[in-house]
């Protein structure tokens, strides 16, 4: 990897839809936990600088020979964790990368076109094409429109952002008290553009245990593939 970026490692979520005790990225997924599967693949790419967001009894879990970590807490929203994480940073990377530690089957090739396209623009992610028909209704459930599919992407992670963008973007965010849900929006409140890469649907993120029994299901099936 040629491009220099820091990675903020975002892995304090509850995981409560999931069902279970332990927090979703916590939970096995084959030999190894759910983070561990897109954490290590990004370790690979030596970033110039790694935090975990994370409670402090799970930071054992990312301890990797030979690789230096920085850590630091959550906060109550996605928005407040990735401040955090900002905040804990030392070393004046140009690009931060930030990836969701429920998305196990992240790509190193899509990885590498996302850091490409945010050392263009600024900024970019992952997303995918929404296939379904998507309409926006009103606050009683009536149909306001139908919005044109071809224009719209479900974003995926990892959402890459040039250092400095992403810094004036939680200023601006805390400033106007913005609701914050995703990276890229940082840009736009900034009125720069930011980029979506076509990415991969397997790049789904696990939510519910359902999602967890599929996860579960592709790996079973690209180790029989392996054979």
């Amino acid at each position: 990897m040629k491009i220099s970026f820091s990675l903020i490692f975002l892995a304090g979520g509850s995981g409560s839809r999931v069902g279970a005790n332990t927090p979703k990225q916590f939970l096995p997924l084959g030999n190894k936990p759910v983070a561990l599967h897109s954490f290590e693949m990004l370790c690979s790419l030596n970033p110039k600088e790694i935090c975990v967001v994370c409670e402090e009894k799970y930071r054992d879990f990312f301890k990797i020979k030979n690789i230096k970590l920085l850590f630091a807490l959550p906060g109550k929203t996605r928005f407040e964790s990735v401040k955090n994480g900002v905040c804990a940073l030392k070393v004046a990377s140009n690009l931060i990368l930030i990836h969701d530690s429920a998305r196990p089957f992240i790509q190193s090739c899509d990885i590498v076109s996302v850091l490409n396209e945010a050392q263009i623009y600024g900024s970019a992610a992952l997303g995918i094409p929404v296939s379904s028909t998507i309409k926006e209704v009103d606050e009683t459930g009536f149909v306001k429109k139908t919005l044109q599919r071809s224009s719209l992407f479900e974003i995926q992670t990892p959402q890459v952002l040039r250092a400095d963008i992403l810094k004036k973007g939680i200023e601006k965010a805390l400033k106007i008290n913005a609701e914050v849900t995703d990276d890229l929006f940082l840009s736009e409140l900034l009125n720069l553009p930011a980029k979506i890469v076509c990415g991969n649907k397997t790049n789904f993120k696990i939510t519910e245990k359902q999602d967890l029994e599929f996860a579960k299901f592709l790996l079973d099936d690209n180790s029989c593939k392996k054979r």
